[in-house]
């Protein structure tokens, strides 16, 4: 008869508590978010650190003027006969 409660329950949508005596998700499940926050902090700081590290040209060209444009990840590479790493 218990089967047929629940699925009387779900279908018409009513919060009945499956165990009782449980008031919500608990402490294990503030200690991962909890944890989460943190290490999103963490990585949050390092690429701010990363980031401030990289140069950049306030030129507002990406262009070399003194010679040809760089190549790109579109261009194969020239065959030299050595492997480019």
């Amino acid at each position: 008869m218990r089967a047929a409660e629940l699925a009387h329950a779900v279908v018409a949508g009513s919060n009945m508590d499956l165990r009782p005596g449980t008031d919500g998700p608990g402490i294990i499940a503030f200690l991962i978010v909890a944890g989460l926050v943190v290490v999103c902090a963490l990585l949050y700081r390092s690429m701010r650190k990363h980031l401030r590290n990289i140069d950049v040209e306030r030129g507002g060209s990406t262009a070399n003027a003194d010679g040809p444009p760089p190549s790109g990840p579109d261009e194969p590479p020239e065959a030299t006969g050595t492997r480019q790493v």
